[in-house]
């Protein structure tokens, strides 16, 4: 494929990945709501306690083999058959652990309801192990369109059916149908739209990708249990109300990192790693999605944190406000996070793996010790412990990044950063003194003339200071209205 045709076919995944994507969000996002509406923040709080388990344990079955076989030139089926078996073995395996240790958990948590829902989401393990090949699969050939499309059917069917349980009153009952009802749809669709095919099954074709997903398995291990231990932090010591809390906050705040960096990475990887040789252009690509990413993140995160009681209000009710400092706290420190997810896919891209590795050999654990130190001072020193251990984690990789790998300097991305943070910042400090002037009691008023007030400033500002990947933006947006006129 030449360079022209994969920038169209990288475009148009990234058009089609993008909104699909948010239009499975947005429904997320309305169904989470309408959920929260009707359960209580015990009953997330309970599910987030084993749902931390089984996100770990839905990377930990991959074993890296996705990425793998999507930077690989040629996958035979017997390559990806085999991979499929190595993974469903260890879904199972991570299935008859949690089986085992419910007990366990139950007492840890200082919950007894944790040993029977921790048996009733075992069998989620095996289920999610199957989807990773096939998706793999869609995505070396960048058919992105695919895969959101299914994760937008099972998002859907899935939240639709916990709705209705949830109106039966079927408690934390009604999640849990969630997620099976959205695995089982997944897993299905993703197996019978790819180019999966039922083949022998060769351990000898498995291991000429450890080298590569043995790094990539490893530093997701390190990556999951650092990100997941406030959340079993919070639950140990806080109790299930204010996980719940803290879990809907981390969910709703994430919205710009889902919908913009991740649907970004998944789609530049594979096309990245056509062109790992030139690396020229790696940096070129990477300073240009820094840039765009920025202008479009950095405004809405740092809005949300300045509506967040007004939009919990409006949203969620009065019973969901405790949730307002952690909503704040993390719409702020994701402004951070926004970029730094970016690093992941050039590593990989240019099959620096094993740097990747080395990286977060560093900064996982130092998460891991912070949270442990922070918790000492109650939910404001997990907060602390948090913040800090983001900015550990975006620095770090980021100063690798540009300075091995793209042989520049980390000065360049903080000149990419610099004017759409300050148009924000800027914007900011116009709604503190717009609030003084006009306090509105209303929650939907306050979004509505906030909202409208910061996107105008934001706007003007990025005019003025005539940022470069703003006003890239700004073309492609007006060209593909006018494209839609003719």
């Amino acid at each position: 494929m030449n360079r022209s045709s994969l920038k169209k076919k990288a475009l148009s995944s990234i058009a089609w990945s993008g909104s699909i994507q948010i239009s499975s969000q947005v429904l997320n996002f309305v169904f989470g709501i309408v959920l929260a509406r009707l359960l209580a923040p015990e009953v997330f709080g309970l599910m987030a306690m084993l749902l931390v388990f089984s996100i770990v344990s839905q990377l930990l079955s991959d074993f890296g083999f996705s990425a793998s076989l999507i930077q690989k030139k040629e996958v035979t089926s017997e390559e990806s058959f085999s991979c499929f078996v190595v993974n469903c073995l260890i879904g199972t395996i991570f299935a008859i652990c949690l089986i085992l240790a419910n007990s366990s958990l139950a007492q840890f948590y200082g919950e007894p309801f944790v040993e029977v829902l921790a048996l009733a989401i075992a069998p989620l393990f095996l289920i999610n192990s199957t989807c990773s090949v096939p998706t793999a699969l869609l995505s070396r050939e960048l058919s992105h369109k695919k895969i959101s499309v299914i994760q937008l059917s099972s998002v859907l069917l899935g939240s639709l059916f916990a709705i209705v349980c949830a109106i039966l009153e079927f408690g934390v009952w009604s999640l849990v149908v969630q997620q099976y009802v959205t695995a089982l749809l997944r897993a299905m669709l993703l197996l019978k739209v790819s180019n999966f095919k039922v083949s022998a099954f060769r351990l000898s074709s498995v291991k000429p990708l450890l080298r590569f997903s043995a790094s990539v398995f490893t530093t997701k291990v390190i990556q999951q249990v650092a990100q997941q231990t406030d959340k079993v932090l919070v639950g140990k010591f806080a109790g299930a109300a204010t996980l719940g809390f803290y879990s809907r906050a981390y969910y709703l705040t994430a919205f710009p990192i889902t919908n913009i960096t991740r649907v970004v990475s998944d789609v530049m990887f594979p096309v990245l790693s056509q062109f790992k040789e030139d690396i020229s252009k790696v940096k070129e690509v990477y300073f240009r999605l820094v840039g765009m990413i920025a202008v479009l993140t950095f405004p809405i995160l740092i809005g949300m944190a300045f509506l967040a009681e007004d939009i919990i209000l409006l949203l969620l009710g009065e019973r969901w406000l405790p949730m307002t400092k952690f909503f704040v706290v993390f719409s702020l420190v994701n402004i951070f996070s926004t970029i730094g997810q970016l690093c992941s896919s050039f590593f990989l891209s240019q099959g620096r793996a094993d740097l990747l590795l080395k990286i977060n050999l560093f900064t996982q654990p130092a998460r891991i010790l912070l949270l442990i130190i922070g918790i000492q001072w109650g939910i404001e020193g997990i907060l602390l412990a948090y913040i800090f251990s983001t900015l550990v984690s975006f620095f770090t990789p980021l100063l690798i990044l540009t300075r091995v790998v793209l042989k520049s300097n980390i000065s360049s991305v903080f000149l990419a950063l610099f004017k759409p943070l300050l148009a924000s910042v800027l914007m900011y400090a116009i709604l503190v003194l717009s609030k003084i002037w006009m306090d509105l009691n209303s929650p939907f008023m306050s979004i509505f003339f906030f909202g409208a007030t910061g996107a105008i400033s934001y706007l003007l500002f990025m005019r003025l200071f005539k940022d470069a990947s703003y006003l890239e933006l700004e073309s492609l947006l007006l060209k593909k209205i006018k494209f839609r006129n003719c």
